[in-house]
């Protein structure tokens, strides 16, 4: 927020909100995932990525530039709260203290976390990178076309990865079952 200024930095302020929001609609995400219930995801996905690609075009052609890219991350928050929270809620927000569910749910978590934080790191340390070395218009263009090159990630992979990794917490218990299904999607994703 100190390096930053104008445009920047209110956008930085927005993308922050946006993706606060966004974590909080992990945890019907977690759910469905963990039923192996992947319509709606695929559903809100597939709204997501339309509608957030129309509007970041229409706002473009409009000339607007860093807030074409805001309102795709906009768009995305809208669609999940539409999505998992008002129409037909799979979870309702409330404050509860059950430290068993809170053990699970951590134990289930924490194999995964340094996984995700890695690679969450590699994909921001390019931004960052481009940024400030390149400033905000190639920030802008490099962002997209990072986008655009990793639809096929989006398209494939993230679906299989989505309901091989509630399958895989289904098969936890049985070693046999679970080295299969994680042959399988992997096999599966590198073909």
């Amino acid at each position: 927020m100190l390096l930053t200024e104008g445009v920047l930095q209110s956008s930085l302020i927005a993308l922050t909100l946006v993706y606060a929001g966004l974590h909080l609609t992990d945890t019907p995400r977690f759910i469905l995932t963990r039923r192996v219930d992947h319509r709606r995801l695929a559903l809100i996905d597939i709204a997501e990525t339309l509608l957030a690609s129309a509007v970041a075009i229409a706002l473009a052609l409009r000339g607007a530039t860093i807030g074409a890219l805001v309102a795709t991350d906009v768009i995305a928050l809208l669609v999940a709260i539409v999505g998992l929270y008002i129409l037909q809620p799979i979870w309702q927000p409330r404050l509860l203290w059950a430290r068993d569910t809170m053990r699970y749910y951590l134990q289930f978590g924490s194999r995964n976390f340094a996984g995700i934080a890695l690679g969450a790191a590699i994909d921001r340390v390019d931004d960052i990178w481009t940024g400030a070395v390149l400033g905000p218009t190639a920030l802008g263009f490099y962002s997209r076309a990072y986008t655009f090159a990793t639809y096929p990630r989006r398209i494939l992979a993230y679906p299989v990865h989505s309901v091989s990794s509630g399958t895989m917490a289904e098969l936890k218990d049985d070693r046999l079952a679970l080295s299969k299904t994680f042959f399988r999607t992997q096999r599966f994703t590198c073909t």
